[in-house]
């Protein structure tokens, strides 16, 4: 998700190559249109409102409406981008992180995973 936005979350040039490394493999449409047309900056985009919510940003909404620690929060994709490093500020108010490895087991998940969209609904 974060990859295909566009946007950036503060990791410097280092994360901006990384994101735009995997862009290039994951997203080549998108890598295409990139290097074709004039597209809205990470800068413009954050502003807009267009970007996925940070961890740290997404613990200040919960908090924000009144979410208390025995909420359970299910996350959806496969790979959080910078791992459990990330995810430190959301599993410390928010200890029930739920993941669909959690709830189902290999072989249940196993049909589903040459189709990320409906592994990640």
């Amino acid at each position: 998700m974060i990859a295909h936005s566009l946007c950036e979350y503060g990791g410097g040039e280092e994360e901006r190559k990384e994101l735009e490394a995997y862009r290039e493999i994951h997203f080549p449409a998108l890598t295409l249109l990139k290097k074709t047309k004039k597209l809205p900056s990470p800068a413009v985009l954050r502003s807009e409102g267009l970007c996925p919510l940070t961890p740290e940003e997404a613990v200040l909404t919960l908090a924000a409406l009144g979410f208390n620690r025995k909420t359970r929060l299910f996350v959806a994709g496969s790979n959080i981008y910078g791992g459990v490093r990330r995810l430190t500020a959301l599993t410390s108010l928010y200890p029930n992180l739920v993941t669909k490895e959690r709830l189902l087991s290999a072989a249940e998940l196993q049909p589903f995973l040459n189709f990320s969209s409906l592994v990640e609904v």
